[in-house]
This record gives structure tokens, C-alpha cells and sequence, in this order.
């Protein structure tokens, strides 16, 4: 047991000391598949990649080694893979405007065979060498087992004269002609060779042919090309579909044979091409396309919009307006109902069963004004309750006049009202006397119609008590002897009657007799008689004077005492 297992380990050892090129040496040549990217002159990448790659392909088969050519860059690492390839070779041409040559690695051991892949090409191209690369980003690097590399030989867009030795042919020149191809070839089967320390067999190998041709053009608006049609739809006869691009071109590459082109556009009617393609060359067959003048689609409301596709088809709606998204335009909608009819839908209306087209709402509750409940008036005044300040009695005046926001209609009496004024006792300034205007002109708190009446005998405005003169009228009240009677009562002086008595009773008449004043308390020379009045005892025209004048003393003290 122990001999077997050292006998496999010793041949695990060997065949790891074998250098590469001693084992089974299958080399996958994979060249670009980017048809759509057009060389300067004619043709595209992968077809000048295609046929690089099977001129070394013979090479290298001439020489011993197992090549083969895969072009599907997607699934080409994985068969390789399956294939178990030695080493991966991916042909392509480069863009952008440079000059030159460059082979990308990604591995140390990808880097050696790039090195040898690079040389190789360099030995047979008179162009810059732009030396090696390390990518990391590149799919046929990142999914192949093998040691793999890239190689971009010359710019297939480089159109002019380029390169440093003697000025060869443009590098798109190069790629497409003969000549160009056969030392590209030639140099990745020498790199491939030198990396199996091999030398490759044989000279030069005929490149084979192109085996496909390119059935291209544009759809246009006929008559004028410059109109483009992007999006158009180019079928062939045999089934294959493209769409046009943004500029209306398309392009199919097609084995050798005759083809019809149909193009397809909204709004048009189809269009058709034949040609007949050849490999190797580009073929153009540009289609133009008539609008149609088929029976537009039906458009009831004349809006523009087609029934098929308008979200209201009986009424014109141009614009389509859908505010609630649910496929029927707001022209089609029903309208929201409005019982009351005054242009306010009944979901937002504050009074739904009344016109109330202002939404006038004073209190801010939501209810509009029109339907508030009309407020109450029990009494019917014509003053709502909240407000009245005698809510059961009418008083349309809301009289207050003791202002305790009771209505006066309303105030309840305090006691009894013996006058019946309506006043009652207890607040009534005259109890005997209805005044139910309360009147008090001088302000003592006894009504005025309640007031004693004022004796004014002689009716010149002056009371009795206060008068100088109260039997003769005497407004001005004039004393001017200033002894408290008044001068329209004070007896004249007759010459030869005597000086006047002197010491009067009061009464504004003289006492005496005419002879000197009268004893204190008595009348002169005579008797009182009970009213204080002197009986003159002079001729009888005094006498009939004096006796008048007693009589209305004696009336006026009779008052005064039953006062």
C-alpha cells in the first residue's frame, strides 16, 4: 500500500515538473463576435477577427498543435473549459483613435503567454507596440481555467496613414487587405508556437473567405430619407426581426442569397425591399414608407382621441382629464348630487336641503346659516329668548329701568302698591297720590304730588309765610324802611293824623290809633278782640279801615292755627 501511494506521488511530482508545451497542447482561439462595430472602409471587427483567428488556427494545426475557434465570446470560457484547453488566445481590433498594438492579462501566468502573444505580433506588424495590460474587469479572462489573454491588433477606425516604419497603409488598410491579415494570423500562431517552445510550420496559409454578407439600410418617411422612422419594425422573408434605431437604421448579416426586407410603422403603410447578399460585402436596401391613408379610427365626439382609447368617447375631451384615476374621464363622470340645486355638491354643501349657494355658516358649526333652527321667542316679541330680557311677557322695547337686566315687564313687585301706580309702597316716594312717574321736583324724597299746598293769598308767586305783603300782590318783595314790611303794605303818613304807631302786630298794618304807640299786647286804647289788631279809635274812616282789616287778620291766623 505504502508503494502505491509513493509510486502516484512521485508521478504527480513529474508531471508537475513538465513544462506546458510538453503536455497535450489544445489552444481555443476566440476571435471577436462585435459585428456592429463598423472597420473604416468597409466590414466589421468580428469579421476581420474571424478570419485572423483561422489563419492561425491552420498554422498552428500544421505545426502539431490541437486549435481550435470558438466565437461565442459569452459561452467560448466555458467551453473551453469542457474543452480543457491549454491556453485561451482572444483576437479582437482596437477603436478610439490610437495607433498601435497591446495584449491584456490577467494572471502571472496569462502575463507570459500575452508576452509571447505580444512578440509574436509584433515580429510581423509595422506598428507601435503599446505594450502589456493587466485587466481585471474582462469576462473571457475572469471565466476561462487556462492561462488566457486578449491581444487588440491595430485600430480597425484608424482611416489615414499611420505607424513609424516607412509610413505603411492605414491600420483599417491593413486589417482588411491580404496581406494584413496573413501576418496578423502568422503573428498570434508565432506567439502561440514560442510559448510551446515550438516553431511554427509551413509559410503563408490563404485566408479563407468571408462566408456571410451584410443586408443593411435605414426607413425613412418616403419621399424624403433624411425623414427617419425610428422604431420601425424590419422583417425578413426567412423570419429573422430587427427594429430600427433612433436613426432608423437596421441590419442583418445574412448568408450569401436574395432577401426581402419589410419594414412596419404606425401610422404607415409597410414597405418592402429585395436584394441579394454576397459574402463579404455590405448590401443596402433603405426602405420609404407612404403615410396611411386608411379609415382613421372611429372618433365619435371629434375630440382627436380614438373611441378605442378615449376615456370619454361621447363627449370632447381632449385632454383626457382623469382626476380620480378610475378610467373614465371627469367630462363622463356623473354629477355629484346637489338636492337643493345651488351648485354645491350635497357632500360638501352645510345645508344640502336649502339653496344656500354662499355656504354662509355666521357661527362656524358646519350647518349653513339657512338651516339653523330658528331661535326661540316664547313671547313672540320678536326677541329670540337668548336675548330677551323678559322672555314670557312681550316687550318689544326691553325697558329696564332699573337696569338688573330684568325687563321691566318682567320686575316682580316688592310689596303692596295701596295707589295702585304701580309702584309699590315700599319705593313709592307718594303712597296716597298714583304718580307713577315718581316726580320730585325739589328732590326731599316726597313726590310732588304728594307736597302740601303753599298758601299764596295775594297770587304773586311769594307764600303767605314768607311774604312781607301777603294780601297785596307784591312780587319784588320791596321793604325799603327794612322793617319787615313790605312798602305795598305799610300805612301812609297823613299830615295832622298824628306820627305813626309804632310796635305793629305783624301783620304789615299800622296799630295805632294815630296818637303814639299801642300798650305791648294790645291795640291802642282798646281790646284785642282775640286777633291782635288795634281798634282805632280816629274818625270813622279809620275805624271802618281798622275793623276791615281785623276781619282778614283774623281769617289769615285762623288758617295759620288750624295748620
Amino acid at each position: 500500500m505504502r508503494r502505491t501511494l509513493l509510486a502516484a506521488l512521485v508521478v504527480a511530482i513529474s508531471l508537475l515538473a513538465i513544462p506546458p508545451w510538453a503536455l497535450a497542447q489544445k489552444v481555443l482561439l476566440n476571435p471577436s463576435d462585435q459585428s456592429s462595430n463598423p472597420v473604416t472602409g468597409g466590414g466589421n471587427e468580428a469579421q476581420y477577427a474571424l478570419i485572423n483567428a483561422k489563419i492561425a488556427e491552420a498554422i498552428l494545426d500544421a505545426t502539431g498543435l490541437d486549435a481550435k475557434v470558438d466565437q461565442d465570446f459569452l459561452n467560448s470560457p466555458k467551453n473551453a473549459n469542457s474543452w480543457g484547453a491549454t491556453i485561451f488566445v482572444s483576437i479582437h481590433s482596437n477603436a478610439g483613435g490610437g495607433h498601435g498594438t497591446e495584449t491584456l492579462y490577467k494572471t502571472s501566468g496569462g502575463k507570459a503567454l500575452a508576452e509571447h502573444v505580444q512578440n509574436g505580433l509584433l515580429g510581423k506588424l509595422p506598428y507601435q507596440n503599446r505594450g502589456l495590460k493587466l485587466r481585471t474587469d474582462l469576462h473571457v479572462l475572469n471565466a476561462t481555467n487556462m492561462f488566457a489573454c486578449l491581444t487588440e491588433v491595430v485600430f480597425h477606425d484608424c482611416g489615414k496613414t499611420s505607424g513609424y516604419q516607412g509610413h505603411p497603409p492605414s491600420e483599417a488598410a491593413f486589417l482588411k487587405g491580404a496581406d494584413g491579415q496573413q501576418k496578423i494570423g502568422s503573428g498570434v500562431a508565432a506567439g502561440v508556437c514560442a510559448y510551446f517552445n515550438k516553431k511554427c510550420s509551413g509559410g503563408s496559409v490563404t485566408p479563407p473567405g468571408p462566408t456571410k454578407g451584410f443586408l443593411k439600410g435605414v426607413v425613412y418617411k418616403a419621399p424624403d430619407m433624411a425623414d427617419r422612422i425610428p422604431g420601425a419594425k424590419v422583417t425578413l422573408n426567412t423570419g429573422q426581426s430587427t427594429t430600427a434605431s433612433s436613426t432608423g437604421a437596421w441590419s442583418f448579416e445574412l448568408d450569401p442569397g436574395t432577401y426581402t426586407a419589410t419594414a412596419t410603422a404606425p401610422g404607415f403603410k409597410p414597405g418592402s425591399q429585395t436584394r441579394t447578399v454576397e459574402a463579404g460585402k455590405d448590401v443596402w436596401g433603405s426602405i420609404g414608407l407612404d403615410k396611411d391613408a386608411a379609415e382613421p379610427a372611429p372618433d365619435a365626439d371629434g375630440d382627436g382621441v380614438a373611441d378605442a382609447s378615449d376615456n370619454c368617447p361621447k363627449i370632447a375631451n381632449i385632454d383626457q382629464k382623469d382626476s380620480d384615476g378610475d378610467g373614465i374621464g371627469d367630462a363622463c363622470e356623473p354629477p355629484p348630487p346637489d338636492v337643493d340645486g345651488d351648485g354645491v355638491p350635497d357632500a360638501q354643501d352645510n345645508c344640502a336641503q336649502v339653496a344656500n349657494g354662499d355656504q354662509q355658516d355666521s357661527d362656524k358649526d358646519g350647518v349653513g346659516d339657512v338651516c339653523e333652527p330658528p331661535p326661540a321667542d316664547t313671547d313672540g316679541d320678536g326677541v329670540p329668548d337668548g336675548n330677551d330680557n323678559c322672555p314670557t311677557i312681550p316687550n318689544a322695547d326691553q325697558a329696564d329701568k332699573d337696569a338688573d337686566g330684568t325687563g321691566n315687564a318682567c320686575d316682580v313687585p316688592s310689596g303692596p302698591d295701596a295707589d295702585g301706580d304701580g309702584v309699590p309702597d315700599l319705593t313709592d316716594n307718594c303712597l296716597t297720590v298714583a304718580n307713577p312717574d315718581q316726580m320730585d321736583t325739589d328732590h326731599d324724597g316726597t313726590g310732588d304730588a304728594c307736597e302740601q299746598k303753599v298758601l299764596d293769598s295775594d297770587m304773586d308767586g311769594v307764600a303767605d309765610a314768607t311774604d312781607n305783603c301777603p294780601f297785596v300782590a307784591n312780587p319784588d318783595q320791596m321793604d325799603s324802611d327794612h322793617d319787615g314790611h313790605g312798602d305795598a303794605c305799610a300805612q301812609p303818613y297823613l299830615p295832622g293824623a298824628g306820627a305813626p304807631d309804632a310796635g305793629a302786630v305783624g301783620d304789615g298794618l299800622a296799630a295805632g290809633d294815630g296818637d303814639g304807640p299801642a300798650k305791648p299786647g294790645t291795640a291802642s286804647g282798646g281790646v284785642s278782640g282775640g286777633c291782635g289788631v288795634a281798634w282805632s279809635r280816629g274818625g270813622p274812616g279809620g275805624a271802618l279801615w281798622a275793623m276791615i282789616v281785623a276781619a282778614i287778620g283774623c281769617v289769615v291766623l285762623r288758617r295759620r292755627t288750624a295748620r
